[in-house]
């Protein structure tokens, strides 16, 4: 449970640095049409690049956990299995 807390916690406030650097820098942002466009181009690579290793980072996480909690169950699922099949 705490750490389903900290995960949400972490993302939340990723969501609101994120939400914050983005207000800010369109804050500054001249509404012609091409110089937008071009500018939230920029605004798009610097948050691809900022997120990406972040999700990458949280799935290789996931990825091992989930590998670990299958082969912690399949061996506890084989040391039941032999003990039982030892006392008949």
């Amino acid at each position: 449970m705490k750490t389903f807390v900290a995960a949400w916690s972490f993302l939340l406030v990723v969501i609101l640095c994120a939400g914050f650097f983005a207000y800010a820098y369109l804050g500054n942002v001249q509404f012609a049409a091409q110089t937008k466009a071009g500018e939230l181009g920029q605004l798009g690579d610097f948050f691809g690049g900022l997120l990406h290793p972040i999700v990458s980072a949280l799935t290789l996480f996931v990825a091992i956990t989930v590998w670990r909690n299958e082969a912690m169950r399949k061996l506890s699922s084989d040391v039941c299995g032999r003990g039982h099949a030892k006392r008949l």
